[in-house]
């Protein structure tokens, strides 16, 4: 299959100008939850914030495995007709339910695991989280189809306020600890399912129509190997944390964990948005542009992210003694080599996303 692109300097001048909404939007709306974070660690121990962490881990990695790609062919494929979309829908759905029913049943052998009981009081909480994300990512997709970042930044940017809003108020005057961070990101994903699902038909994506079997297995081939490619390259990010918690505990774990995250925002919240919108950009583009947006994205990616990872490296001490509480030192010196670690995460994510369309749409 060819992909027909919108050809020409002004089909990469609305790449580039939808691209900017959404890349704009998404930092927007990190910097507002880096800030709920650092409020939320002076309310909280290490301990806690790495079991809430870990519990969000867990059924994040399940919601990898049960996507199965069915974002991914509703960019790609969803030109083809509705029955494309609906099958996608309907696969994304029902296995989404299958494996929050299965992390529900498990959880307790999870926690025993670990050795961190409080896990399995926090996964309910993320689970419901993740299936109200579910309900929207579909509809997330299609606008991405249709590069309107601007309302897929809305929301998520809407979404992160709302984090920070609640997170911090109840942290601060109520005595419920981590489930505090449950309960604001079961409201983060409320707003943003919210924001994708109002902004599509549902008939363009809920309303049932036939769905063949040739269809079907189209679909699960394709999904085999982006499902691998995502859950590895998502897991490769996410899985230590989990790890770091059975090995050394929580309070070494929390420590650690925030530094990850402070590290990972040159890479994750300037790259990740970069490689993020690259996705239906590759399918909308000609051929002979495709190598033009990769080396676009990339030099606009390293432009800001080598900066912003050597200071904050160098600043870690003082950041870390300025922003947390004294029960937080160990984050400075993980910072200041985290930081610098994390450089390369950002061009692969691009590249990956890149890659997997071209071969998708060449397919």
């Amino acid at each position: 299959m060819t992909v027909t692109g919108q050809g020409g300097a002004g089909g990469l001048g609305k790449v580039a100008s939808s691209a900017a909404y959404g890349i704009v939007g998404g930092l927007l709306g990190r910097a507002v939850g880096l800030v709920g974070t650092l409020l939320i660690a002076r309310h909280l121990t290490p301990d806690i914030v790495a079991e809430v962490t870990v519990a969000t881990v867990v059924a994040l990695t399940g919601n990898w495995i049960a996507a199965w790609g069915c974002g991914q062919y509703v960019v790609v494929r969803g030109g083809e007709g509705r029955d494309a979309v609906f099958a996608a829908t309907l696969v994304y759905l029902l296995a989404g339910v299958a494996m929050i029913a299965l992390l529900w049943w498990a959880r307790p052998w999870l926690a025993l695991w670990m050795q961190a009981p409080r896990v399995a009081d926090y996964l309910p909480g993320a689970l419901l989280g993740i299936g109200i994300r579910r309900l929207g990512a579909i509809p997330d997709k299609l606008l991405a189809r249709d590069m309107r970042f601007g309302r897929i930044a809305l929301g998520s940017a809407l979404g992160d306020v709302v984090y920070a809003v609640v997170a911090v108020s109840l942290v601060s005057t109520t005595p419920l600890g981590g489930q505090a961070m449950i309960i604001a990101f079961v409201a983060q994903s409320c707003v943003i399912a919210a924001s994708t699902i109002t902004a599509v038909p549902w008939r363009d994506w809920l309303w049932p129509v036939r769905v063949t079997t040739a269809r079907l297995r189209d679909l699960l081939r394709f999904g085999a190997p982006v499902t691998g490619e995502i859950v590895l390259s998502e897991g490769a990010r996410y899985w230590d944390k989990p790890w770091v918690l059975k090995l050394l505990g929580a309070h070494d774990a929390g420590s650690y964990g925030m530094a990850f995250n402070l590290a990972q925002l040159p890479a994750v919240y300037v790259g990740g948005h970069v490689g993020a919108v690259m996705m239906p950009a590759v399918v909308r583009a000609l051929p002979g542009e495709r190598p033009a947006l990769m080396v676009r994205a990339l030099a606009f990616a390293a432009l800001f992210l080598f900066p912003m990872a050597a200071g904050l490296a160098a600043c870690a001490p003082t950041l870390v003694a300025t922003l947390l509480p004294a029960t937080w030192h160990q984050v400075a010196p993980l910072l200041s080599v985290l930081a610098i670690a994390s450089l390369p995460a950002a061009g692969s994510f691009i590249l990956s996303s890149s890659r997997q369309r071209m071969r998708a749409t060449t397919g």
